[in-house]
C-alpha cells in the first residue's frame, strides 16, 4: 500500500483516540484511552511520514531546477528517484515518461507513459490522458513500433500536439499518422 499524505490526513482525521491495553509486572491488564496525535507509534509516523515528503519535494524541487537549466536528462533521473520509492503522484509520473522520452530513453518512456495510462484510469484521473497517449505514440515510432503507435493514436482526438519537449520537434496526432505510413510505404 503506498502510504498518501491524503490517507494519512484521513487516519489521523478519523482516528482520535487510541484505545490499547497495557500489561503492568503482575499482569494486570489496564485499559488506555490516548488521543491518536499523542501516542508514540503514530507521532514517530508522522514525523517519518513528513521527512519522506521533504525529502520528495527536494527531489522534485531539483528535477525542476535541472530542467530550468534545460538539462531534461538530469530532471528525469532526479523525478525518477521518486518513482523509485513507490510514494509518487500522477504528476510524477507523467513528467518521468515525458522527460524520458525527451531523453532519448524511450523504452523507459514507454514503461512509464503506460503506467501513467492505468493509474489515470484506476483514480478516473482524465488530465494526462491525451498528453500521455500521443507521447507514448512518438516514443513507439521512435523505436519502430508502428501498429502499437497507430493504436495510442486511435485514442485521441485529431487535434491533440505535444508541443513542450526540449529535445525534439513538436509533434501532432496527424504528423505521427504521417511518420507511421511513411516508414510503413518505405519499408523494403
Amino acid at each position: 500500500m503506498v502510504i498518501t499524505e491524503k490517507w494519512l490526513s484521513w487516519v489521523i482525521g478519523g482516528l482520535r483516540f487510541l484505545f490499547y491495553v497495557d500489561v503492568d509486572a503482575t499482569h494486570n491488564f489496564h485499559p488506555k484511552l490516548v488521543n491518536i496525535k499523542d501516542s508514540p507509534p503514530i507521532t514517530a509516523f508522522v514525523e517519518a511520514f513528513n521527512h519522506m515528503q521533504n525529502e520528495q519535494k527536494n527531489m522534485r524541487d531539483n528535477a525542476f531546477a535541472k530542467l530550468a537549466e534545460g538539462d531534461v536528462r538530469e530532471a528525469f533521473l532526479c523525478i525518477s528517484q521518486i518513482i523509485a520509492t513507490e510514494n509518487y503522484t500522477l504528476d510524477d509520473l507523467y513528467l518521468a515518461g515525458q522527460w524520458a522520452l525527451d531523453s532519448g530513453f524511450y523504452v523507459e518512456a514507454i514503461e512509464l507513459l503506460t503506467r501513467t495510462l492505468s493509474e489515470s484510469e484506476l483514480a478516473k484521473e482524465t488530465w494526462y490522458i491525451d498528453s500521455a497517449y500521443i507521447a507514448r505514440a512518438y516514443a513507439r515510432i521512435l523505436i519502430g513500433e508502428f501498429a502499437a503507435a497507430q493504436e495510442d493514436l486511435t485514442q485521441i482526438k485529431d487535434n491533440v500536439e505535444l508541443s513542450w519537449l526540449l529535445n525534439l520537434p513538436s509533434v501532432s496526432k496527424l504528423s505521427l499518422l504521417a511518420q507511421i505510413y511513411d516508414a510503413i510505404a518505405h519499408k523494403p
